[in-house]
């Protein structure tokens, strides 16, 4: 499957080796039936990559998904998750905020936002220097 795809290259070079595999096969293959190119796919390689702990590739295969399914409202929040699971509270808020743009029943991704605006605003402000 691609899944075993990019495990295997990921196995051997990591994520950056992995998206340019799934580059190459899509090139190759897409619309021929051989792999599956929905945004699925990425969406549960990421997922594994955030289990082993891999934030930064996580992300990178999320941007990847968002750039491929320009138009999925599911692909931003994905992206906002692994934003947030790295740490990238700004980044997570404008990719939930896309989501909801893109589809603006996703009430997971609207309840996120008012999460993390909640925490952010919550937060102490650093005196100025």
């Amino acid at each position: 499957t691609l899944g075993e795809e990019l495990d295997v290259a990921y196995g051997k070079s990591g994520a950056p080796a992995a998206l340019d595999r799934y580059r190459e096969l899509r090139a190759r293959y897409y619309g021929r039936g051989g792999y599956d190119f929905g945004e699925r796919t990425l969406d549960d390689f990421a997922g594994g990559l955030l289990e082993k702990g891999d934030r930064d590739g996580a992300v990178a295969t999320l941007k990847l998904n968002a750039e491929t399914f320009p138009e999925s409202g599911d692909a931003q929040e994905s992206l906002g998750d692994a934003y947030a699971a790295a740490g990238k509270g700004e980044l997570a808020a404008g990719a939930y905020r896309k989501a909801v743009a893109l589809d603006p029943h996703n009430g997971e991704a609207k309840e996120k936002l008012r999460k993390l605006e909640a925490a952010e605003s919550a937060s102490p402000t650093p005196p100025p220097r």
